[in-house]
C-alpha cells in the first residue's frame, strides 16, 4: 500500500500526523540538511526519518516529541556537524619541530609525521587531581583496559567541565590491546580495597570500571603553541586527508611533566 500524501480528504487524525511529517521532510530540505548513512547523503523520507512506521502516522503528538527527540541525529545535528573531510586519525608521540603552523611529530611506531595545524588550534595541557575530585554528577573521559573477565580497569581518568554534546559514549580505543574508552557521567563511586569502582552513563547504556591508587586522575586546562617543543609529547586529534596531509584544529601536549597517557 502507498504512503499517504499531503491529500486533505483523508482522515482528520491522520492528516495532522501526515502534516507533521511533511512539514518535518519539508524543513530539512530547506535548510539543505541531508541525512548521512554510510558516507552517502540522501534527502530522508518518510520510510527512515526516525525509524518510522505506517502506524506512528495515527499519532500526531508522539510523532512530534519522537522529532524532538531525535533531530540530533538527522536534523540540527547534521547542519552543525558535516561529515569531516578525510578519515579520523589519532597520533600519539613527541614533537621534532614546529615550523610556523607545521608540526612534525615522530610517533610512538619511530616514524615522522607532518601535521598542518589549524589557525586557531586549541592546545589543551593536563592538571594533576585525586580520586577524591572526582564527584557524582562529574563527566569523566577514562581510558581502561578490558580483564579476561570483563571487567574494565582504568589506567588514566579525566574529568571533563561539563559532558560531551552527544552525552558520553563508550567504544574500542586503540592505545593498547583491549583498551577502551569511556566517556560518560558518573553515578555513583565506590570505595574499594585498592581505589575506587565508578558507576558511570552514557548515551544509551551504561558501565562500571575500577580505579586503582595509582592511576592518574587528571583534568584539562589551556595551553599554547610554546609548549610544542623538540621532545614534548603530544597527542593530536587529527584528520587524514584523501590526499594523504594530515590536518588537526585540537590537541594535548605536555606541560610539567604531564604527558597525555591517553
Amino acid at each position: 500500500m502507498p504512503w499517504p500524501t499531503r491529500d486533505r480528504s483523508v482522515q482528520p487524525g491522520r492528516r495532522t500526523a501526515i502534516c507533521v511529517i511533511d512539514d518535518i521532510l519539508d524543513c530539512l530540505s530547506a535548510r539543505r540538511s541531508p541525512c548521512v548513512q554510510d558516507g552517502e547523503t540522501a534527502r530522508p523520507n518518510r520510510e527512515t526519518i526516525l525509524g518510522l512506521n505506517r502506524e506512528d502516522f495515527t499519532d500526531a503528538p508522539t510523532l512530534a516529541l519522537r522529532y524532538r527527540r531525535g533531530r540530533t541525529g538527522c536534523g540540527a545535528g547534521a547542519r552543525s556537524d558535516p561529515p569531516p573531510d578525510g578519515t579520523p586519525t589519532r597520533v600519539r608521540g613527541t614533537v621534532e619541530k614546529l615550523d610556523d603552523h607545521n608540526l612534525t611529530v615522530k610517533s610512538r611506531d619511530g616514524q615522522s609525521l607532518s601535521i598542518t595545524l589549524a589557525p586557531d588550534v586549541d592546545i589543551i595541557t593536563l592538571v594533576k587531581k585525586s580520586l577524591a575530585d572526582i564527584k557524582p554528577g562529574d563527566f569523566v573521559a577514562s581510558t581502561g583496559v578490558k580483564d579476561k573477565d570483563g571487567k574494565i580497569h582504568a589506567i588514566e581518568a579525566r574529568i571533563f567541565p561539563k559532558a560531551t554534546p552527544d552525552g558520553g559514549r563508550q567504544f574500542a580505543w586503540d592505545l593498547m590491546p583491549d583498551s577502551v574508552m569511556t566517556n560518560a557521567t558518573v553515578g555513583t563511586v565506590t570505595k574499594a580495597a585498592q581505589g575506587a569502582v565508578l558507576h558511570v552513563t552514557f548515551t544509551g547504556g551504561e558501565s562500571e570500571y575500577s580505579i586503582g591508587p595509582d592511576v592518574p586522575i587528571l583534568a584539562n586546562a589551556p595551553g599554547d603553541m610554546s609548549l610544542l617543543k623538540p621532545g614534548a609529547a603530544v597527542f593530536v586529534i587529527a584528520l587524514k586527508k584523501p590526499d594523504g596531509t594530515v590536518t588537526a584544529a585540537r590537541l594535548y601536549a605536555e606541560k610539567d611533566g604531564i604527558k597525555p597517557p591517553m
